[in-house]
């Protein structure tokens, strides 16, 4: 693993409020075994799996994917959006670079055959498709991620919301889901794990943070 990659699942972690020891009892691992992780130790798949619920990051498991299986280098780019604004752009520049790229490859394809000059062009093509599959994925997850969370303007409050795929989708309140099953995820809300934790270290005791 790259030096600079190392930290991801420790900036995850960090990102959802949770100290080690409040992530590893949500994980079901030691907080040995968790600090490992974030320092360059290979992390199992469910282990991954795990996290990207835990700390409401689906885009972690993306990353992992793309970096540490074989069959990633098939997926796409993927750039989280900071902000609502930030997933509109995103989805107006991939319309804007989607729309002549297909244009250009219709007209390579015109014939039915790719010829030696063709090929530059399809190339690039292709390259500026990459892209554009990345931006569109990464503004699906932030997407969801609103549904579920209840934030934004256009926050998700239906009762039956079958885009996030939750039964309580209801400004915040549901459960973190296990993508694609429409099922809710068993692992505790990391918020209310962190502060059970919390409330453990102070018992008998007034709390000096």
């Amino acid at each position: 693993m790259k030096q600079d990659s190392e930290s991801y699942y420790k900036t995850c972690r960090v990102l959802a409020g949770l100290t080690q020891e409040a992530a590893a009892e949500l994980l079901h691992v030691s907080e040995r075994s968790l600090s490992a992780y974030e320092n360059g130790a290979e992390v199992p798949e469910d282990i991954v799996d795990r996290m990207s619920q835990a700390y409401n990051s689906p885009l972690l498991a993306c990353w992992h994917m793309k970096h540490h299986n074989v069959l990633g280098k098939y997926l796409p780019d993927v750039f989280d959006p900071a902000t609502n604004g930030d997933m509109a752009f995103q989805l107006i520049i991939a319309r804007d670079d989607l729309d002549p790229a297909t244009e250009i490859i219709k007209e390579i394809m015109r014939d039915l055959v790719v010829d030696e000059q063709e090929r530059p062009a399809l190339a690039d093509q292709l390259e500026i498709l990459r892209r554009v599959a990345g931006q569109i994925m990464s503004a699906v997850i932030y997407g969801e991620k609103l549904c579920r969370e209840g934030g934004g303007d256009n926050a998700c409050c239906s009762k039956d919301c079958q885009s996030c795929q939750t039964a309580d989708c209801l400004h915040g309140r549901s459960q973190p889901f296990l993508p694609g099953t429409g099922y809710v995820s068993r692992l505790p809300h990391p918020q209310r794990a962190a502060g059970a934790a919390h409330d453990r270290r102070h018992e008998g005791g007034p709390c000096r943070v």
